[in-house]
């Protein structure tokens, strides 16, 4: 989205007083709250260590002292790792907002993210053993709506009583990351609790009246009590959780993207790689046969009478009419999914189909 252009005198004003121009520029583009925090923090930081100079006395030495100052007096390894995919937006903020000042000039270059970790996640033993320890609506509400509709914490915080539709078991999210509105659905667990609660808060309640530490303790607690491991776990945990699970449970990817708030696809891909256990599974099936050697298919290789009689028996039993590969992209197909998952293939028309002959196969 193109930014329009700043006041004519912006270059005389500090960092910290064109912010303010910029934030209001932000704000009348339908930015959000949280959003315009991340940029203001950013642009801070930058300010701060350089003294909050006049816009036009920035120089490129100010933004490389900066940068480098701010990365190298980190020592501990996962610490760096924690400033770098931090100090990545920062750069990014901070450029966007000096191009807009006019100081296009200026090269501010962008701090790369360290490599990509896969997104821890809590199994079913782990969600339940949750749900027992929790004291009260308030822990249960917590833990079953975090997982049964993947919603990020600060969307969590920011739900009220007027957002939720129980007739539809629908919830609309606000206050979203990207300052989209969007719609989520209420599980069953979370529909329970919500009846209850429901009936004693006011239109404008928030249904989760916590702070952000607030409901991190909380979880923490819950863990505790659970015997969950705590140093691990925290609310967006369950969001991953919710998306592999999801995945798993034959949800196509874009519906998925929809639910999630993701803008871009690829993000919501990376839950895929989660999915690498049951896909090797699924290849060990398929060449090793349950055995230690690979199976190689001979096509000269003459059947016997007692192979036939097995393939007659087979070709005729209802799980022939699974597919097993979507014939769209080729991926695995969860066991009675709708739809591929990778994709979005229809697969439940080609179950419709009773004539198929050949299925389970992807050439």
């Amino acid at each position: 989205m193109k930014l329009p252009p700043p006041p004519t005198n912006i270059a005389e004003k500090t960092v910290l007083d064109a912010f303010e121009d910029f934030r209001a520029t932000l704000m009348s583009l339908g930015y959000s709250e949280k959003s315009i925090k991340s940029y203001y923090i950013a642009v801070k930081n930058f300010a701060m260590f350089s003294g909050n100079p006049r816009i036009a006395n920035i120089t490129q030495i100010d933004i490389q002292k900066w940068i480098t100052a701010s990365l190298s007096n980190v020592k501990n390894s996962e610490k760096r790792k924690k400033r770098m995919n931090t100090f990545h937006y920062y750069t990014l903020f901070v450029r966007k907002f000096l191009q807009w000042t006019g100081r296009k000039d200026l090269v501010v270059p962008i701090v790369r993210k360290t490599p990509f970790s896969e997104p821890h996640v809590l199994g079913e033993n782990e969600l339940e053993a949750l749900n027992q320890a929790c004291k009260d609506d308030r822990d249960r509400l917590i833990i079953n709506l975090l997982f049964e509709t993947g919603v990020r914490a600060s969307e969590l915080l920011e739900i009220r009583a007027k957002d939720i539709d129980l007739n539809n078991k629908e919830i609309i999210l606000k206050n979203t990351k990207y300052g989209r509105q969007r719609t989520v659905f209420i599980g069953p667990r979370s529909y329970d609790i919500l009846s209850k609660m429901i009936k004693s808060l006011r239109p404008n309640d928030k249904i989760v009246n916590l702070s952000y530490h607030g409901l991190y303790k909380r979880i923490k607690s819950i863990a505790k009590r659970a015997g969950v491991e705590v140093s691990s776990i925290r609310p967006h945990m369950f969001r991953h959780t919710f998306a592999t699970e999801s995945l798993k449970r034959g949800l196509n990817l874009s519906a998925l993207q929809r639910l999630l708030g993701h803008s871009d696809i690829k993000t919501t891909q990376i839950y895929l790689h989660l999915l690498k256990e049951d896909i090797k599974k699924e290849y060990e099936k398929v060449f090793y046969n349950g055995s230690s050697s690979v199976q190689i298919h001979n096509p000269s290789h003459e059947k016997t009478s007692e192979e036939k009689t097995v393939e007659t028996q087979n070709a005729g039993s209802q799980d022939l009419l699974k597919i097993k590969y979507c014939p769209m992209c080729g991926a695995k197909v969860i066991e009675n999914a709708k739809f591929c998952f990778n994709c979005g293939y229809p697969i439940h028309q080609l179950l419709a189909n009773s004539s198929l002959e050949t299925v389970g196969t992807h050439a």
